[in-house]
């Protein structure tokens, strides 16, 4: 009987022992647990970071290919305003070239008919003048043949006082065939005075033709230069227009590039700071989780050694957890 009690001391103090074990136990789990809620704390943490590094890294990788774009629609306007200055300058040499070729044409076609209205005013003048010398003759040789036809008449009148009745009759009908010769003459005299009259009218006429048609053709190669004025006057306005847009696409765009390049200088140093570790955030985390260099150039890196370092934690809690179950399977036994 003396060993039964000494049995229930043993077996009281192993129970105890077992009970102190547990408590040693729980309170090691519950250690465990803490801190394995603070590092899933911690894995949450840095999974948010990473993801706001990836989120900064991928709006800076969209900032780059903004501005790349935006360096590809420089260049393209650019090389549109290059274009578009040498069709302004080949359609106002093309003008320029238009506007001689006009003015030439406009000086012929003065000179011409200047010159064929110079001509047929000559001509005109010849012919005036040859018909007039002419007329002249005529009209000399007439009135001498008037003359003599008077000088004929009284001498006829004195032979027909002289002469018997019936030779007298004859010599009358005589003299009146002259007088009505004569009165012949004087008409056709008229007629040509007439015609001289005529063909100054005719030439009057011409001279005032010829002037309107040179005030005519003045009147056009003004026009023609008017109309080539307001043409490359058009030209000109319109190359200006298309230049001044050019111009300020190319100034916002390069506002738009400058802009850019700000945000995303911006964006490249806020990540820095963020990727740059601070002394008591890295307390009480893993070691396998890799620093992250001050003065890293990029943030991909820093993302990447996250991702990483995320992998890495998931590990190690995996392990713990499986550490932890096997504990409890031990207490409970």
């Amino acid at each position: 009987m003396a060993s039964v009690p000494d049995f229930c001391e043993a077996l009281q103090a192993r129970s105890a022992e077992l009970r102190r074990k547990v408590h040693e136990e729980r309170q090691k789990q519950e250690a465990a647990q803490r801190d394995l809620a603070s590092v899933e704390d911690e894995v949450a943490q840095l999974r948010k970071e990473a993801l706001e590094l990836q989120l900064a890294a991928d709006q800076q990788r969209q900032e780059r290919k903004a501005q790349r774009e935006a360096k590809v629609d420089v260049a393209s306007l650019k090389k549109e305003v290059s274009r578009r200055q040498t069709q302004v300058r080949i359609l106002t040499e093309e003008l320029a070239r238009t506007q001689a070729d006009v003015h030439r044409l406009v000086d012929e076609a003065v000179a011409r008919a200047e010159k064929a209205a110079l001509q047929q005013e000559v001509d005109m003048e010849k012919q005036w003048s040859a018909r007039k010398e002419a007329e002249h003759e005529k009209l000399r040789q007439t009135e001498e043949k008037t003359l003599h036809q008077q000088e004929e008449s009284a001498r006829l009148e004195h032979e027909i006082r002289v002469l018997p009745p019936r030779t007298a009759v004859v010599q009358l009908f005589a003299v009146l065939d002259e007088l009505r010769h004569v009165r012949q003459v004087a008409a056709s005299v008229q007629s040509c005075r007439k015609e001289e009259e005529q063909l100054r009218e005719l030439r009057r006429r011409r001279l005032c033709e010829k002037g309107e048609k040179l005030v005519q053709l003045d009147r056009d190669a003004a026009e023609q230069r008017c109309q080539a004025a307001e043409l490359q006057a058009a030209f000109e306005e319109e190359a200006r227009l298309e230049e001044a847009e050019l111009t300020e696409r190319l100034e916002r765009n390069r506002k738009r590039a400058e802009r850019t390049e700000r945000e995303a200088s911006r964006h490249l140093k806020e990540l820095r700071d963020a990727a740059r570790p601070e002394p008591n955030e890295a307390r009480g985390a893993s070691t396998s989780l890799p620093p992250v260099a001050p003065g890293s150039r990029s943030a991909v890196h820093a993302e990447f050694a996250l991702v990483g370092a995320l992998k890495a934690l998931d590990q190690e809690l995996g392990s713990q957890r499986f550490g932890l179950r096997q504990n409890l399977r031990a207490t409970g036994l």
